[in-house]
């Protein structure tokens, strides 16, 4: 009675335990029934179409009715005073030109513009145009001839094989005579029997060895011991190489030509080596019994003549020799640049056939692009040396004179005008693509009502820095009066930066950046498709595409997946398992 009365106060003592090992093991299995057995989330997609249509580019700042009237105008180059067209006091209109620069530099970046814009226009209309009569058959000849080429490359590499094998034939006619030449010189007893007072048992060496005088008898026998060696050798080589060439016939294969050519050639330098050394030997019995004025035996003098002969004849062999393997190099190498050039004459007037590639069109068009935009870069600095009056008003003051030298950022003309002005404050990358003359639609705080056109009057210079951020003050004149409108008021300003109709164009959402590279996704069969695009002008709402994609196409702006809020619950619980109940137990 008493084990079962502890047993269960021990279940009371511990039951708050068991029943978090319960609850924890009843969560977990719910979530891995969740993640094994929940449906796949199904993504759908919001898409648009890419239209053609106005874009307008602007930045937007605010500020208060200025109290006063009074702008100065700055000069937006530097360069020198060329014309004061106005003075204290006179009455000017918008437009009108006050003060002019000196625009040479300016003027002539104009003109290279235009050039280059012309010249990209002129390589548009050659590239859209068909090829003449006059240029395909131009290509085809060139093709043509490349083929002709490769065709005579062959036919001389034929010959170059040809050539090999004959001079290989003639020159083991000659070899085995020059050997025989070469190996009697040395080694026979030719000397010893003409001289009979020298002994007639004594080899050629030994007998003219014995016939020195003795100062010069180690000289003798040094130069005697290379010709030997080199003998030896080029006899070496010549016996391989006869034995090779006996084996072959006129059919052989080509690399087997050339390995019999490269033997030849090895074999004739050492023929000529040996033939040298052998003279270098004579030579110095010569000089030596020259010396002593004693007699010059014939044998030696004829076995002068005999290998003079023989040098000229293996040198005449060996340029042979290297002019043919210089050809059979040669042409090989021309058949196989003959091989290319004919692909690359096959692939041109493919082209010419078929017409110009629109990747190669689409690629002059943005060059033509590019070149517009620098020609309006160009007359927009151009504009900057005249300095003129952004709005009807009176001449307050002239700060410079004819001939003076003007920076950009000094002051130049003061105006009074009637007109009210706005003075606004923008932030540098704003304030950086801000302009005199832009146009504007301004707004006002206490006029909910009214809204009026203007345009930018004044962009300061120098920025006011505040606490480390800098902002610069930009004054916009009014194109119109209302009494509404007082001095103080709060304005708004949108001014407008650029502008382009019928712009290619996406909503801003689609567009996405990846490694600084601009994209956006066209749904292609249901399924989302990157494909790379270039980005224009960019309103608050749309961005214009200056290629990648076309008009029509469907981009998707947003992707919706079913099921994606229980997900994010899912995942948030999941982060820490249990962890309410944990806290409310």
């Amino acid at each position: 009675m008493s084990k079962l009365k502890f047993f269960w106060l021990y279940l009371l003592k511990h039951k708050i335990i068991i029943g978090i090992a319960v609850v924890i093991l009843a969560v977990a299995g719910y979530f891995a029934y969740q993640s094994v057995f929940a449906p796949t989330a199904k993504a759908s997609y919001v898409t648009s179409k890419a239209v053609k249509d106005l874009i307008v580019s602007s930045v937007s700042g605010s500020g208060t009715v200025a109290a006063s009237s009074e702008v100065e105008l700055k000069a937006k180059a530097s360069s020198d005073v060329t014309a004061v067209k106005v003075k204290k006091g006179d009455t000017v209109k918008a437009g009108d030109v006050l003060i002019q620069l000196n625009a040479k530099d300016a003027a002539k970046a104009v003109r290279d513009a235009q050039t280059n814009l012309e010249t990209a226009k002129l390589s548009l209309e050659k590239l859209q145009q068909p090829a003449d009569q006059l240029t395909l058959l131009q290509s085809q000849n060139s093709l043509t001839q490349a083929r002709q080429s490769k065709e005579n490359s062959q036919a001389a590499l034929v010959k170059a094989y040809e050539d090999a094998f004959n001079s290989i034939s003639d020159t083991f006619l000659d070899l085995p005579g020059i050997m025989t030449d070469l190996n009697n010189i040395l080694n026979s007893a030719e000397i010893g029997k003409a001289e009979k007072a020298i002994g007639a048992n004594q080899d050629n060496l030994s007998a003219l060895l014995n016939s020195l005088d003795a100062s010069d008898r180690d000289k003798f026998q040094a130069f005697g011991s290379t010709a030997v060696s080199d003998f030896k050798s080029a006899n070496s080589k010549y016996t391989v190489n006869f034995d090779s060439f006996k084996a072959i016939t006129r059919y052989a294969d080509n690399q087997t030509i050339e390995s019999q050519l490269a033997d030849i050639i090895e074999t004739i330098k050492s023929a000529a080596q040996a033939a040298k050394s052998e003279n270098n030997v004579i030579d110095v019995w010569v000089e030596d019994r020259s010396k002593n004025n004693w007699t010059i035996f014939s044998t030696v003098s004829g076995y002068q003549s005999t290998l003079n002969s023989h040098i000229g004849t293996i040198n005449s062999h060996l340029s042979s020799f290297l002019t043919i393997q210089q050809s059979l190099k040669s042409n090989k190498d021309a058949i196989a640049n003959a091989d290319q050039t004919i692909t690359e004459k096959t692939l041109s007037l493919a082209d010419l056939q078929a017409g110009s590639d629109a990747l190669d069109l689409r690629s002059q068009q943005l060059s033509i692009q590019q070149k517009q935009d620098s020609l309006a870069d160009a007359m927009e600095q151009y504009a900057d040396y005249n300095i003129k009056a952004p709005f009807d008003g009176v001449v307050a003051d002239v700060a410079v004179n004819l001939g003076d030298t003007v920076s950009s950022g000094d002051s130049a003309v003061t105006l009074i005008t009637a007109q009210k002005i706005a003075n606004l404050s923008l932030n540098e990358v704003d304030a950086a693509k801000v302009k005199v003359g832009q146009k504007a639609m301004i707004t006002f705080d206490a006029i909910s009502d009214l809204t009026v056109a203007g345009s930018v009057a004044d962009v300061d210079m120098l920025g006011t820095v505040t606490q480390g951020v800098a902002s610069y003050a930009v004054k916009i004149a009014f194109d119109s009066q209302s009494d509404q409108i007082k001095s103080g008021m709060t304005a708004s300003a949108s001014i407008v930066i650029d502008s382009k109709t019928d712009a290619l164009q996406v909503p801003s959402s689609a567009v996405k950046t990846q490694n600084n590279n601009n994209y956006v996704q066209v749904l292609v069969n249901g399924a989302p498709q990157n494909k790379d695009v270039t980005v224009g002008l960019a309103s608050d709402t749309m961005t214009e595409i200056l290629s990648g994609i076309s008009e029509g196409d469907e981009v998707i702006t947003q992707t919706v997946t079913a099921g994606s809020t229980a997900a994010k619950t899912n995942t948030s619980n999941s982060g820490r398992p249990g962890g309410g109940i944990m806290m409310g137990l």
